[in-house]
């Protein structure tokens, strides 16, 4: 009869079905839909932001996805160790990601820059923590610095702390003045002549035609033609007043020891604006630290647990 299956056709059709609900019970069509959707790696920002490293580039597709498949294994068992790894200053020191610094090719021009969030509690010591290269496993120690910076004279280290809200720039290279430093209100006589990269900013530089008054000094004891070449002198600049044999004793002697770095640091070292919220860190290296390109950086705090990651 037209409509009806034979027996034996019913048979095959059943034992089709069941094998398919057996199929669709173990998951098979999950993990075909699984394997077929996988994202974008996400590389991890910060431990104090993210706060996990499970989506970091570790194995099979990923790590090919994120040029990393050299290092895959070695990531993926540091990854899966993050809790154990895992600083208690996370969060509160953190590598600034906007950065280029690390992936310059000059060696003067690479550098990493930490920045102390505001809302910490106090100081942060970070002299002894590590920077270290997950990937070429080169690594260096934050040195010691010198809180005020002396030109021309023997600086004590002490270890760096860093207050809440402050930067730090790591330079790979050595320092243009011997030493790390904080940077202060006076810093700017160093950028005359020697290269910082990023340059030292000379906007908090006390004026000249202000220290002038501040020795106590007028228009009457250097005359009017020293009082308004003073005036248009920007500050942190070393001025030569050779060429000027005609203008008053007062006045070159006004210029040659109160327009100076000691000078200024010895006038106003107690001024509430001295500190400029900035460190300037040198690894004292010979060559670069960093890869130009598929780098991971880790910073360690001085147990050796991870503080942050910065990938690029």
């Amino acid at each position: 009869m037209r409509g009806f299956l034979p027996p034996n056709a019913l048979l095959v059709v059943g034992l089709i079905g069941f094998i398919f609900v057996l199929w669709f019970a173990s998951g098979a069509p999950r993990d075909a839909l699984s394997r077929d959707s996988v994202g974008i790696v996400a590389y991890p920002v910060a431990l104090g932001d993210a706060g996990d490293f499970r989506n970091a580039p570790g194995s099979g597709t990923q790590a090919s996805q994120s040029g990393l498949e050299n290092v895959s294994e070695e990531l993926q068992e540091f990854f899966n160790n993050e809790d154990a790894e895992r600083s208690p200053y996370a969060g509160k020191i953190q590598i600034v990601k906007s950065t280029s610094g690390p992936s310059s090719s000059i060696l003067r021009r690479e550098y990493i820059e930490l920045r102390a969030s505001q809302n910490n509690d106090g100081p942060i010591a970070i002299t002894g923590w590590t920077l270290e290269s997950l990937v070429s496993k080169k690594k260096r120690e934050i040195p010691s610095g010198t809180e005020v910076a002396s030109s021309g004279r023997v600086t004590v280290p002490t270890t760096i702390r860093v207050f809440p809200g402050e930067e730090v720039f790591v330079s790979t290279g050595r320092s243009p003045v011997g030493y790390s430093f904080r940077v202060n209100k006076c810093s700017g006589y160093f950028e005359q002549y020697q290269d910082f990269i990023p340059s030292i900013s000379t906007y908090s530089c006390p004026r000249p035609i202000n220290e002038l008054k501040n020795v106590g000094l007028s228009f009457i004891e250097v005359g009017d033609e020293c009082y308004d070449m003073i005036e248009r002198y920007p500050g942190c600049t070393i001025q030569d007043t050779k060429d000027k044999p005609y203008l008053p004793a007062t006045c070159h002697l006004f210029i040659a020891e109160e327009l100076h770095h000691n000078a200024c640091v010895l006038r106003h070292r107690n001024d509430a604006d001295f500190w400029q919220d900035e460190w300037r860190v040198f690894l004292g290296l010979d060559s670069e630290l960093w890869r130009s390109e598929r780098e991971i950086i880790r910073l360690s705090d001085s147990e050796g647990r991870t503080v942050d990651v910065f990938t690029y």
